[in-house]
C-alpha cells in the first residue's frame, strides 16, 4: 500500500489495527508526559529532609556545649570553695580560690557563687589582719587588708579592719618573738633569757601592762604563760593566750 492509501485508510477509519495502533500511541504518549509531572514531587521532598537533619545537628551540638559548660563552672566553684576551706586565698597563684573563681568569672561576669567567693576571700583576709595585729604582728596585718583591697576594693570590712589594726598597733608596748624549735621542746632557759626585757617590764609595770601569749596550740601558750609566772614569783598574770604559728609575747598597755 502506498503512503496514499494510508492516509486514507487513516482518515476514514477503513483500518481497525492501524486505528487501535493510533490510540495506544496516543494513551502511551499521554502517560509519558505525566511521568515528568512526578518527578518534581520527589526532587521536592529531598530538600526538605536534607534541611530537616541540618537543624537537628546543631541543636544537639549546642546542648552537648552548654552541658560541657556547666559542667567546668560547677568543676570550677568546686576547687573554689575546697581552697577557700584549705585558706589558700591567693595563692599558689593557679590554685586559689581566687584564681579558680576569676575563672568562672571570665565566662560568667555575673555568677553569682563566684561573685560571693571573692567577697568571702577579702573578708576572711580581713579576719587575717585582724588576728595578726593582736598578736603584734603588724606588717603581715597591712599586707593582709593590701590583698583584701585587691580581690574587693570596696569590702566594707577593710576599713573598719585598717581602724582596728591601728588601735592594736597604738596599744601595743612591745613584741617579743620566740623560736618555734625552742617552744616545741620546752626549753625553758632559752626562752627565759629571750624573755627576760618583758619578765622586767613586768615586774616594775605590773598594773599597767597587758600579756598577750601567741603559740601554736594551747599546750605551748601554757607552757610559756607557766615559765613567766614562775619567773616572775606570782600566782597568776593578767593576760591572754592566742593561737598561732609564730610563738610571741605582746605587751599591751591597759586604760
Amino acid at each position: 500500500m502506498n503512503v496514499a492509501n494510508q492516509n486514507q485508510a487513516v482518515g476514514t477509519g477503513a483500518n481497525p489495527h492501524s486505528s487501535r495502533h493510533s490510540l495506544l500511541f496516543i494513551t502511551v504518549f499521554l502517560v509519558a508526559c505525566q511521568v515528568p509531572e512526578s518527578e518534581p514531587i520527589l526532587v521536592q521532598t529531598l530538600p526538605v529532609e536534607s534541611r530537616s537533619v541540618q537543624v537537628a545537628e546543631p541543636d544537639a551540638m549546642d546542648e552537648a556545649r552548654q552541658e560541657r559548660h556547666r559542667r567546668r563552672i560547677a568543676d570550677w566553684l568546686y576547687e573554689g570553695l575546697r581552697a577557700m576551706r584549705e585558706d589558700r586565698l591567693m595563692t599558689p597563684a593557679e590554685n586559689s580560690a581566687h584564681a579558680w573563681f576569676s575563672r568562672v568569672l571570665a565566662l560568667e561576669p555575673d555568677n553569682a557563687l563566684a561573685l560571693e567567693g571573692l567577697r568571702d576571700i577579702a573578708a576572711r583576709y580581713v579576719e587575717l589582719a585582724e588576728l595578726a595585729a593582736r598578736q603584734g604582728q603588724f606588717d603581715n596585718a597591712e599586707r593582709f587588708l593590701y590583698r583584701a583591697g585587691r580581690v574587693q576594693p570596696d569590702h566594707p570590712g577593710i576599713e573598719a579592719g585598717r581602724q582596728r589594726v591601728q588601735l592594736e598597733r597604738e596599744r601595743t608596748h612591745s613584741v617579743y618573738t620566740l623560736d618555734v624549735n625552742m617552744v616545741a621542746r620546752r626549753d625553758r632557759d632559752g626562752i627565759t633569757d629571750r624573755l627576760r626585757e618583758p619578765l622586767r617590764l613586768l615586774s616594775d609595770r605590773p598594773d599597767s601592762l597587758y600579756l598577750l601569749i601567741t603559740a601554736p596550740d594551747d599546750e605551748q601558750g601554757r607552757w610559756i604563760y607557766g615559765v613567766l609566772r614562775e619567773q616572775l614569783e606570782v600566782r597568776r598574770l593578767p593576760g591572754d593566750i592566742e593561737i598561732g604559728g609564730q610563738p610571741s609575747v605582746r605587751l599591751v598597755n591597759r586604760g
